[in-house]
């Protein structure tokens, strides 16, 4: 919720999302959920307990005695400590009236301060929130969706607000609407590693294995589960195709793939190992240069300025030419052989460019020697 909250709510940064292929097919709270689930305080505010109790047991907090967990909060006077979702430590309130006078980061162990800071976000404390609407809400999608052969052990229990295990699996009981990761991210590319088809298939045929598997169980009283279908939980194959095929989509390939519209294809394939001429105690170099011959671009990436100069002059020195080029930025590569401080574990190939490292010429960062 905590990301999703970031996401509705950009800053100026720039955002790269890692995700797997079970997150984005899962279906998700809405943006305006999301927005309406946060809210943000500063020192020197002028706000009342009551208007921010009110936002936390509306949006999943719970009051205790004393905050030690994500998602709680207590009042003791003028002091109103909550512990905000996903936060490292909870946050101290001191009211003077109705004006924040500070803001205070907590242990939640020993329950000292630790510092002040200026600035604090909240977020739902849970993507389902038990309030009067979400709870008539599912009530009436439980009767349209099972009937008395039913358990109603769970109906009973959300009239009572009571919070059960495994409540997440009806997220789009207590929804007007859901949404997915893409409808976050506005106009945002996907890339897509090469792996991408085979997990997404294995992805649900496991989905609709369990599913298929437990449609028709009973309990021991002799009623069924209250099972929801895959379409209320995930996107389908093609509504997914769909959302991508409107989007710059980068996939990677270790093959050339034919052209799409809006998409990317990069021809990536693992650069040149090196390690059979050091066995044979032949020079990386001399290799290296022999591989100029063939290739279009050779980026031989340098893990400083300094050892960039060393490895220059080396190159330069064995071919008895100014034959490598020094470039600033990735985007000036056009000559054939150019080298540039661009740190680099392994090399690789993308389509008519070879990215060389350090590593892959000497086996070790080309660094100087220690002085002894």
């Amino acid at each position: 919720m905590r990301a999703l909250s970031s996401l509705a709510n950009p800053n100026s940064k720039k955002t790269i999302i890692l995700s797997t292929i079970g997150s984005i097919i899962q279906k998700i709270p809405n943006q305006d959920f999301i927005k309406n689930s946060s809210k943000s305080i500063q020192s020197g505010q002028n706000i009342s307990q009551r208007e921010l109790i009110n936002f936390f047991e509306n949006n999943g907090y719970m009051r205790t005695n004393t905050v030690r967990e994500d998602s709680e909060y207590s009042l003791r006077g003028s002091i109103l400590d909550v512990y905000p979702p996903g936060e490292k430590h909870p946050v101290r309130i001191d009211f003077f009236g109705d004006v924040i006078d500070s803001l205070r980061l907590f242990d939640p162990i020993s329950q000292l301060s630790l510092h002040n800071i200026n600035f604090i976000s909240f977020n739902a404390g849970n993507e389902i929130i038990l309030t009067d609407h979400s709870v008539e809400l599912f009530r009436r999608n439980h009767r349209e969706l099972f009937n008395e052969d039913y358990d109603k052990s769970l109906y009973s229990n959300i009239s009572q607000k009571i919070r059960t295990n495994g409540i997440e699996h009806y997220l789009s009981m207590f929804h007007e609407s859901l949404a997915t990761i893409f409808d976050h991210i506005g106009d945002a590319h996907v890339i897509l590693d090469k792996e991408y088809l085979p997990v997404l298939d294995t992805k649900f045929d496991e989905i609709n294995d369990f599913y298929n598997a437990r449609k028709d169980d009973y309990n021991t009283e002799g009623k069924r589960f209250n099972l929801l279908s895959p379409q209320h939980l995930y996107l389908d194959k093609k509504k997914l195709s769909e959302i991508l095929d409107k989007r710059v989509v980068i996939e990677f390939n270790s093959f050339t793939s034919g052209e799409k519209k809006s998409s990317i294809y990069l021809n990536i394939k693992p650069g040149i190992d090196f390690s059979i001429a050091k066995i044979q105690g032949e020079n990386t170099v001399n290799e290296l240069l022999n591989l100029s011959k063939v290739h279009h671009e050779i980026l031989v990436c340098c893990n400083s300025n300094g050892s960039l100069q060393r490895i220059k002059g080396i190159i330069n020195g064995i071919a008895k030419d100014d034959i490598i080029n020094e470039i600033k930025n990735i985007s000036q590569l056009k000559n054939n052989f150019s080298c540039i401080v661009y740190p680099l574990e392994k090399g690789f190939k993308i389509n008519n460019t070879l990215f060389v490292s350090e590593e892959d010429l000497f086996g070790v960062k080309f660094g100087r020697p220690t002085v002894k």
